[in-house]
């Protein structure tokens, strides 16, 4: 509300990098309330031969092993994509989180994971 600006990583966990999971509506609460643009940015990682890596997963193993293995690598690119705004005004959070993760799915050329049925986007807006 007082014009600053935060991120937030809507998967609320993190994966290997060969799926997008779920991304959890609530998290996006504070866009539609606030009626803020949310920036969508999809985050693709490769290797020295410029094919997508895993290796920078951080999914079962600690931080510290994490970091080991991205440093043992001869070099690690990271490209982020800034898409297009969205506006939280008159949506509601579910329908935001969903045009949200269409948006980086769609950038990314990734599947979307989801643990179970979706839910109506019929709610009110908040």
């Amino acid at each position: 509300m007082a014009g600053d600006r935060i991120a937030i990583f809507p998967e609320g966990t993190t994966s290997d990098g060969t799926h997008l999971l779920h991304f959890h509506a609530s998290l996006l609460q504070f866009a539609v309330a606030s009626k803020a643009l949310v920036y969508p940015i999809a985050v693709h990682y490769r290797d020295a031969l410029d094919q997508p890596t895993t290796v920078t997963a951080y999914v079962d193993v600690s931080i510290a092993q994490s970091l080991q293995l991205i440093l043992q690598q001869p070099s690690c690119h990271v490209e982020l994509t800034f898409l297009d705004p969205l506006h939280g005004e008159q949506k509601n959070r579910r329908e935001l989180a969903r045009l949200t993760e269409q948006a980086i799915s769609h950038q990314l050329a990734l599947p979307i994971v989801r643990k179970g049925p979706e839910k109506s986007f019929d709610l009110p807006i908040e």
